[in-house]
């Protein structure tokens, strides 16, 4: 691109997120609030159906209403891998976004072409060189405007975002395709798991509560009060906990403490369970950890639960609790606080497992084992063809912006 650059300040508005206190915070929409969207619905699109949060009407101003076009961007958290996200917003929707983000509203630029700038190469190279906090990773709009955007003429802009767009799409059914193989995928295991635990013999197996078989603890919280340190090491956060796997296409890493890696590291065969974070969606995910050699740590939002294996083998626990009947009484046991769910420690150490003889359970893992090889193959195979689909959009955007 060899066009006369031009200051982003001189194209764009900024917008400054909605900040409010958590008393305002509700889950539950009404008339008198409105959707205020946070880092976590900054993806490839704006995601304006999934954990909203809801704030009173009468602290968003105006300006601060979302408009098709606008951009939204993530301005300051504790992960470098998160701030600086952006992504736009392709139709008509009533909602903000909070004090974490802001909007880059398009002036002088075509919206759809600033859009794919914002997710292309000059603008990813200007915002990983940014100087960082000491805790919390932040930008600043004052240092954005000055970033310079070679902007060709309104013509060529408009060829630019139409052939991003269209390719961009295909990019979208692929992934899309792949998501539909995995639930497919997922279907079949909760079929397998029914033959296993919903039977005469099943219904006969005596009952534990998971807090007499194992050791339940909680994960580490990210805190703006942290104190800075050197060693990085992977971090399950709740959105790599799935139902059985983990999905690790997006890993991020964590600062942490010698001291605080003793007591947070994962083993081999530890089970995590999602507490929540508000999201009914979220509620009781788990899968079993497998050690691979890294020294990985989770979020404060998944509980880690160690099991007595001389009690209960943790692939059986593991597959119980992602069975139907599993997952209805996590749900059962969930509390809401102003429609907000989670699934306390104390909650998870209730949850009752039936829990037969160490070779019935050894003999209902071998079975399912069995029965889910193929559909464990099929999840692996998809998993890795969508994390490749996941990398093709930057390819894309570096050949349109660096030609």
């Amino acid at each position: 691109m060899s066009d006369k650059p031009i200051k982003l300040g001189e194209l764009v508005e900024f917008v400054r997120g909605v900040t409010f206190d958590k008393s305002q915070q509700q889950a539950i929409s009404n008339k008198s609030n409105i959707p205020v969207l946070r880092a976590g619905n900054i993806q490839n699109a704006l995601d304006t159906k999934r954990d909203l949060i809801f704030v009173p009407r009468e602290i968003v101003s105006e300006s601060q209403l979302l408009r098709k076009g606008d951009v939204a961007i993530c301005l300051s958290s504790g992960s470098p891998q998160i701030v600086g996200k952006t992504a736009s917003l392709g139709h008509d929707w009533v909602g903000a976004v909070g004090g974490f983000c802001g909007i880059i509203r398009a002036k002088k630029v075509n919206p759809d072409f600033l859009a794919y700038w914002m997710r292309g190469p000059k603008f990813i190279e200007w915002r990983d060189g940014q100087a960082r906090g000491a805790n919390i990773q932040n930008l600043r709009f004052s240092e954005l405007g000055k970033l310079e955007v070679c902007l060709p003429g309104p013509e060529k802009q408009r060829q630019i975002a139409a052939r991003l767009k269209a390719q961009l799409a295909e990019v979208d059914k692929a992934r899309q395709a792949a998501e539909v193989q995995l639930r497919d995928v997922e279907a079949l295991a909760n079929a397998c798991m029914r033959d296993v635990f919903d039977n005469a013999q099943a219904r006969s197996w005596p009952i534990r509560s998971l807090g007499e078989i194992s050791q339940v603890s909680g994960g580490i919280q990210k805190t703006p009060s942290r104190k800075p340190v050197k060693h990085f090491r992977p971090f399950l956060t709740v959105r790599n906990v799935q139902r059985g796997y983990f999905d690790l296409s997006v890993v991020e890493q964590f600062e942490i403490t010698e001291k605080e890696l003793e007591k947070y590291r994962l083993e081999d065969k530890d089970l995590l369970i999602v507490e929540g974070n508000g999201s009914p969606s979220h509620i009781g995910r788990n899968a079993l950890f497998e050690d691979d050699g890294q020294e990985w740590i989770h979020q404060n939002h998944i509980i880690r639960v160690r099991l007595n294996q001389a009690e209960c083998l943790p692939e059986f626990a593991s597959a119980y609790l992602n069975s139907e009947g599993g997952k209805a009484q996590m749900m059962e046991k969930a509390e809401t606080t102003s429609g907000l769910y989670t699934l306390s420690t104390s909650k998870v150490m209730a949850l009752e497992l039936p829990i037969p003889p160490l070779p019935v359970q050894a003999e209902a893992v071998d079975k399912l084992q069995d029965s889910l090889k193929l559909t464990r193959q099929i999840r692996n195979a998809t998993s890795a063809q969508k994390v490749e689909i996941e990398l093709l959009p930057q390819k894309i955007l570096t050949q349109a912006f660096e030609m």
